[in-house]
């Protein structure tokens, strides 16, 4: 694999692309979804019985908004597979810089001489799996219950891709866990009582069919079943000859845009595009059911990346919640990144942060 820098002329051109496009960084604001928790469920619910007609209903419906999960009630579940180190405001204005893998980007904004180099060989591995949602809650009094059963539930909400494979485990000593996943059209995406016989644990491993805002349904088996539960989703990420992996360790939402040989932009707004390369996971997207251990994932399957240069971008959507956005002249931290390159089996990391003041940073083009 070879690396190169972008140069100057070629940064500030694919930020004038990113930005002035109608399907650029610059627009998203306009083209996101900004509907209520509330309005995911204009349909009923159907899942199918997995208990009886009688305990659980045929029918039903959600008003309530995600719950916030209490961290200090109960520990949280460890994932059931191999773990691995896995936002409305419009966005700040872009001030395009080359990144420093090794330091903040220069407060001049001139573009840093870009200086990467290769990590720890024992950490430069392709990041296979993820955290998508990792929460403690509590069913209890006063939360949202089903009129049919009376039985209580919390939700949670993510970003999904369509071809996305995720794990979700509810696990409680406490009760009887029942779990749901819906679409934002209220459809019964899957649904589990418990794990297996003698284990009341719920479980549920899916492939999305379409891109969509999900909704997790933490739910106990009746009326009677409530307590402390934990809750953890796992996503595996698409791999190939090329894939690029962005993570970092804040609640904030932070966006990976790559523009392949053919002038194909792969982001949030174009999640896939013909030349193969598709955007599979987007960690803290709309602010939805944060996560501390975020990551976003774009790649080429085996065979199918175009030749050529691949300009990789990232940037600073805003600040989860954004209640926290600051308003001008605030100082906020700079937010550290790491981005993960792997090309033909070769893997490199490289770090960067970015702010409010330095919010889209560019970094060495992989040529394949």
């Amino acid at each position: 694999m070879q690396l190169r820098q972008l140069s100057f002329l070629s940064s500030i051109a694919l930020s004038i692309a990113l930005l002035s496009s109608s399907w650029g960084i610059a627009t998203r604001a306009e083209n996101r979804d900004r509907s209520s928790p509330e309005t995911l469920f204009d349909r009923p619910l159907k899942p199918s019985t997995s208990k009886s007609a009688a305990t659980k209903p045929a029918e039903f419906s959600i008003a309530q908004t995600s719950t916030e999960a209490n961290p200090e009630e109960s520990e949280p579940a460890e994932p059931n597979s191999e773990e691995s180190i896995p936002a409305d405001d419009e966005p700040a204005e872009a001030n395009p810089t080359e990144a420093n893998p090794e330091e903040s980007i220069p407060a001049d904004n001139e573009p840093a001489e870009a200086n990467p180099t290769e990590a720890n060989p024992e950490d430069s591995t392709p990041i296979n799996s993820a955290i998508l949602l990792q929460e403690n809650g509590k069913l209890e009094d006063g939360d949202a219950t089903f009129d049919s059963d009376g039985s209580f539930y919390d939700t949670y909400t993510f970003v999904g891709r369509a071809g996305q494979s995720i794990s979700i485990d509810v696990k409680s000593e406490e009760f009887d866990t029942y779990l749901l996943l819906v679409d934002s059209e209220g459809n019964t995406v899957g649904e589990n009582d418990d794990v297996a016989d003698g284990n009341t644990n719920s479980r549920l491993e899916v492939e999305l069919e379409s891109n969509s805002i999900y909704t997790i349904v933490v739910n106990g088996f009746d009326s009677e079943h409530k307590g402390v539960y934990s809750l953890m989703a796992i996503t595996q990420l698409g791999t190939g000859d090329l894939q690029a992996t962005l993570s970092w360790n804040t609640s904030d939402d932070l966006d990976l845009t790559i523009l392949d040989p053919n002038e194909e932009l792969v982001s949030f707004e174009t999640p896939s595009v013909n030349s193969g390369g598709k955007l599979d996971v987007d960690a803290n997207a709309l602010c939805e059911s944060t996560t501390t251990t975020p990551v976003e994932n774009i790649f080429w399957p085996p065979s199918k990346a175009p030749k050529g240069s691949y300009a990789i971008a990232i940037s600073l959507y805003t600040r989860c919640p954004a209640s926290q956005t600051p308003t001008e002249g605030q100082a906020t931290e700079p937010i550290e990144f790491t981005l993960t390159l792997t090309v033909q089996g070769t893997t490199e990391t490289f770090t960067g942060t970015v702010d409010e003041s330095n919010n889209f940073v560019t970094f060495p083009t992989a040529v394949y």
